[in-house]
């Protein structure tokens, strides 16, 4: 039987409360992490003493940067810091599965060309408004993301769980002021022959955001993808980054028949985010109010 691969599991936080100590607490707790190397980067906004003694009491190792150089530049650290087979970068608002952890190790050890994996990332259970109609949207993109080139795309690279062979993402080139690193890590994997993999039975569920002005924040954030992405790469954008109309129809099509009042209203709920993301959207921001109704516990 091979060898199991060491992992180096990284936190990076900006606002690193009590939902950090959560997202910890379930990773310590999934199958495959138990001696696995736990790091949280923090981004000049200090932890607190009950947050760092926590933390530390599961083994974390606590990097405290004083200057603010945003997520990505976190990801750049932790990417530098891992000498283990594995890399798996989440986020501080996230749970995962008792048996997440394993199955993304299994994953690389059964296919050795593998060089990126991204979880299957839920939401957790609804209890607003708001919160069951931005559900639909999640579900709808994992179901669009899985009926497109078998789960291969940008869609399926969720930044809230995503695992790489160290020894291949030490090879990126990463702009420091990335905004979408998700989708940015996908195509750059691909862009030096690596073999990306979407691991649905690997799940971590993350709260959905409880204001309007976090969700349009994040809508915001995605309209700039394309041309930030455009400006960095060379890939076909009309085959590889915009999602073919027929499977956008048809599992639209699929969740207005299954769910079909709250579909509509996250349909309503996209077409304004987008239109008032293109009026209020400014051009070069690099740094992004951090989500807060996700962290509350």
């Amino acid at each position: 039987m091979s060898k199991q691969l060491s992992v180096t599991i990284g936190i990076p936080t900006y606002v690193g409360g009590p939902s950090l100590v959560n997202a910890v607490k379930s990773i310590r707790q999934s199958k495959g992490a138990e001696a696995a190397r736990l790091i949280v980067t923090v981004d000049a906004n200090p932890l607190t003493q009950d947050v760092t003694k926590a933390l530390t009491a599961m083994g974390v190792e606590i990097i405290e940067n004083k200057a603010r150089g945003g997520q990505v530049v976190r990801l750049k650290q932790l990417i530098a810091m891992t000498k283990t087979d594995l890399l798996i970068t989440t986020q501080d608002d996230i749970r995962f599965e008792s048996d997440t952890v394993q199955k993304i190790i299994d994953k690389f050890m059964s296919d050795q060309t593998i060089t990126m994996v991204g979880a299957r990332v839920l939401p957790d259970t609804a209890t607003t408004l708001h919160e069951q109609v931005v559900e639909v949207g999640v579900k709808l993109t994992l179901s669009i993301g899985g009926s497109w080139n078998s789960g291969d795309n940008y869609l399926m690279a969720s930044g809230r769980c995503l695992a790489f062979n160290t020894q291949f993402i030490q090879k990126f080139s990463i702009p420091d002021t990335m905004i979408n690193s998700d989708a940015f890590f996908y195509f750059e994997n691909r862009r030096l022959g690596g073999k990306f993999a979407h691991l649905p039975t690997a799940i971590v569920y993350n709260k959905s955001a409880q204001k309007i002005d976090e969700h349009l924040k994040q809508s915001k954030k995605f309209q700039l993808s394309y041309d930030e992405l455009s400006h960095l790469l060379d890939i076909d954008f009309d085959k590889d980054y915009k999602v073919p109309t027929g499977i956008k129809v048809a599992e639209t099509a699929k969740m207005l028949l299954k769910n079909p009042v709250f579909t509509l209203l996250y349909l309503l709920l996209s077409v304004y985010t987008r239109y008032l993301g293109k009026q209020i959207f400014k051009p070069g921001q690099r740094y992004w109010d951090t989500d807060q109704s996700t962290k509350r516990v």
